[in-house]
């Protein structure tokens, strides 16, 4: 009897532990898959939500700068990653991205702001056109320009990265490599009618907002508009300041 006992409860024993070890690996499953495909904001087509794998085919790395406003916005590091390394990633803050993929396939500007926009689960992080990145809009008195290797390019999300983008720091596998510098600018153009521009970015959320006008006491002619600052944090200042945009 007493052994039949000790028998029921070594079964008992063993059945929680398997219980709980099935647990577990669920767990993990559900946090690795979580961690993979990270958000659903933003949904990838099939040539980009997957894993590099293997040999790759080619890599290449062009340098992204982004200036809002006169303020340059940080590309944040390790970007693409998540539970692996997407076909474009980066490792720092420094701008480069490193395309690096096991496909023969070209991959673009569009792409890689919606690898950016999918890591933080942003839809608004995922836009970039020739109308609008991010949140702001290119509304009357504003601009949005591209250029590579400083001139002008008027592709915007359909430019092609090419394979060849590289240099000394960070090569390139298909030589000989081209440094290749991107630079995209969203810009107030000019404050002849602020008032104008303020009607305007009342339609933005990531831009400013009137909170009124003020009269120089001296210059009659002159007229200040003060502005906030909404989205994550406040600051107010004077437009034209170079406000720094919470995007």
């Amino acid at each position: 009897m007493d052994q039949v006992e000790k028998q029921r409860r070594r079964n008992r024993i063993i059945s929680l532990a398997a219980i709980a070890l099935i647990a577990v690996v669920a767990v993990t499953v559900v946090v690795y898959s979580f961690s993979l495909f990270r958000g659903t904001a933003v949904p990838l087509p099939a040539y980009l939500d997957r894993c590099v794998s293997g040999s790759l085919f080619y890599h290449a790395h062009p340098q992204v700068a982004i200036n809002i406003n006169g303020t340059y916005f940080i590309i944040p590091a390790n970007m693409g990653f998540s539970g692996c390394a997407r076909v474009i990633h980066t490792h720092a803050t420094d701008g480069v991205l490193h395309v690096e993929t096991d496909q023969n396939r070209d991959y673009t500007l569009g792409d890689f702001f919606l690898i950016w926009g999918n890591y933080v689960n942003s839809a608004q992080t995922a836009i970039f056109n020739s109308t609008q990145i991010f949140g702001s809009h290119v509304v009357p008195g504003h601009s949005l320009t591209v250029t590579v290797n400083g001139t002008p390019d008027s592709s915007f999300q359909n430019y092609v990265i090419p394979r060849n983008a590289g240099s000394t720091a960070d090569p390139c596998s298909t030589a000989p490599c081209s440094q290749v510098n991107i630079v995209i600018t969203y810009a107030i153009l000019s404050l002849r009618n602020p008032d104008q521009y303020a009607l305007d970015s009342d339609r933005l959320p990531f831009l400013v907002k009137k909170t009124k006008d003020v009269r120089d006491p001296c210059i009659r002619s002159k007229r200040e508009m003060n502005y906030t600052l909404v989205g994550h944090g406040k600051q107010s200042g004077k437009f034209g300041a170079n406000p720094v945009l919470p995007i």
